[in-house]
């Protein structure tokens, strides 16, 4: 097995004592020929092993270490936030955690309730972006319950298992300037967000590589700038290589790097760079539907501005206890 190398960090600004946020496992499969008969995947997905289990205290602090508090890097950062109840309420006094259905999604959709909700939503948000013009807010989305994935191909009907979302198509060289999302649980239940915990410019170089070890000679405080002058610093790139190849040639080749799953409770959202990492939702274990609403734009990080070192040693204390 290939041990969690240090690369994309997660921030937590919903902590909670007693409750894991993060769980560990041995790598990704495909499922075909797996007990997933019933759920159609792609002939190349990959989906997380079921062996999860807590992380140790390395693994710990290789994600959730807090190395600058003042900016965080929304390209290779994921956060975790809480939305007050004056936020959330609207949406559950309208029952849309009770929608099982996109025909469901769709009537919400139509309620002037529901839009009202979301111009405070937006509002809310607004010191995280710059302009509401450059938002994308996607349609109320529900999936149903124990599914190891839940990204759907409606064209071909078929989970695409783990993957790359390419809203912006941008290339490797530009993937740290694409948008990010945040996605909000609205659901009964806790979800979970699935990831490799590495960049598309980590994931390129590492299938370079004799030792995927070697990754950790360069300071990840600068290792994206080093990657992006390396491959693409002058007029003759050293690669040409399309990011989802990329992405499906580091699932093929590394089979046993770890997936990191995210808890992510009804309330709470998460920030993510899901155009330049590896990922997708997971509803097993789930009694009920699991719904989301999705924004993407350039979403910062809200800032911490007492956060210290120290707090952050704390924060690792807590987690490990957990």
């Amino acid at each position: 097995m290939v041990r969690l190398l240090e690369g994309i960090k997660v921030v937590d600004y919903s902590l909670q004592s007693g409750k894991p946020r993060a769980w560990i496992n041995s790598g990704t499969v495909q499922p075909v020929g797996m007990n997933f008969s019933n759920i159609p995947y792609s002939h190349d997905a990959f989906v997380p092993i079921e062996s999860w289990r807590n992380l140790n205290r390395i693994e710990q602090r290789l994600l959730f270490r807090i190395r600058r508090n003042d900016y965080f890097d929304k390209s290779n950062h994921l956060g975790i936030i809480r939305l007050p109840k004056s936020i959330t309420e609207p949406f559950g006094d309208l029952g849309v955690a009770l929608a099982q259905t996109a025909e469901d999604c769709e009537f919400l959709a139509q309620q002037s309730l529901y839009r009202r909700a979301i111009e405070n939503l937006v509002s809310y948000l607004s010191p995280l972006y710059h302009s509401p013009d450059h938002l994308s807010i996607h349609p109320l989305s529900v999936n149903l319950p124990g599914l190891p994935t839940v990204t759907y191909n409606p064209t071909s009907r078929q989970f695409i298992g783990l993957h790359l979302d390419s809203w912006d198509k941008q290339s490797i060289e530009n993937r740290h300037l694409s948008s990010n999302r945040i996605c909000i649980n609205l659901g009964l239940e806790d979800r979970f967000f699935l990831f490799i915990n590495l960049t598309l410019l980590d994931i390129l170089h590492l299938i370079q590589l004799d030792e995927p070890t070697d990754l950790m000679k360069l300071a990840w405080e600068n290792r994206q700038q080093i990657l992006r002058h390396y491959y693409f610093g002058d007029s003759m790139s050293l690669v040409e290589c399309c990011p989802i190849a990329v992405s499906h040639d580091f699932l093929t080749g590394f089979p046993s790097y770890p997936v990191i799953k995210l808890r992510v409770s009804p309330g709470e959202a998460y920030i993510a760079p899901t155009e330049n990492m590896i990922h997708d939702g997971c509803t097993l274990d789930k009694q009920f539907c699991d719904l989301t609403l999705t924004i993407r734009g350039h979403i910062e990080f809200p800032l911490l501005p007492s956060v210290k070192e120290k707090q952050s040693e704390q924060q690792l204390e807590g987690y490990a206890h957990s």
